[in-house]
């Protein structure tokens, strides 16, 4: 090419351009204008009239996925009961704010140990006034053995009644599994909608 430039067939403008773009052996080529050459072949891709209908329904389904992923959670969340409250009690406390792992064994009721184990989740529980809380706890050990063992009852009856909702032991264990089921029960809904509008 080089022996021929500027002869008509080889104008030496045009000789000039080609080896401009040329990449040497060895030569590397500026990373800024390979990222713009793929940046313009990528916006030029795009334009397309079938790839832009494909990247909106990508798009479309994405943002179901997610819909249904929030809508199944907060059905779940539904399932549950309210907040739970202050408490009005130290056994209502203790049934609210420890896990039952932390719970008193067998009959008894709660006492020293039940009240440690509240002031060591004591960032867990800020709901609750520590000066009420050991009031309560004051009042709590003043009541005979058996008007615990009955208050305690009651409470834990209660706690698991109005916390637990509608929402059963089992699903409780296996949330994640009961969520997304929710969620391809919520997301086949959304898909039947989307075929109906393209269609």
């Amino acid at each position: 090419m080089d022996s021929r430039k500027g002869d008509s067939d080889h104008p030496e403008e045009e000789v000039l351009r080609l080896r401009a773009n040329v990449v040497r052996r060895g030569e590397k080529r500026d990373v800024s204008e390979l990222e713009a050459r793929r940046q313009q072949v990528s916006r030029a891709y795009n334009r397309k009239l079938d790839v832009k209908e494909k990247n909106k329904l990508r798009r479309k389904k994405r943002d179901q996925r997610i819909s249904s992923r929030l809508k199944a959670t907060e059905w779940y969340l539904a399932k549950l009961g309210p907040k739970p409250s202050e408490g009005s009690s130290f056994p209502a406390i203790v049934a609210t704010h420890l896990p039952p792992s932390q719970w008193p064994q067998g009959t008894d009721a709660p006492g020293q140990e039940q009240l440690d184990y509240l002031l060591g989740r004591v960032d867990n529980v800020q709901s609750v006034d520590l000066n009420r809380l050991y009031g309560m706890f004051s009042e709590w050990k003043s009541l005979s053995e058996q008007e615990l063992r009955h208050q305690w009852s009651q409470e834990v009856w209660l706690a698991v009644r109005q916390h637990l909702g509608s929402t059963s032991l089992a699903e409780i264990s296996g949330a994640r599994e009961l969520v997304e089921r929710k969620q391809e029960e919520f997301l086949a809904g959304s898909s039947d909608v989307l075929n109906m509008t393209l269609d």
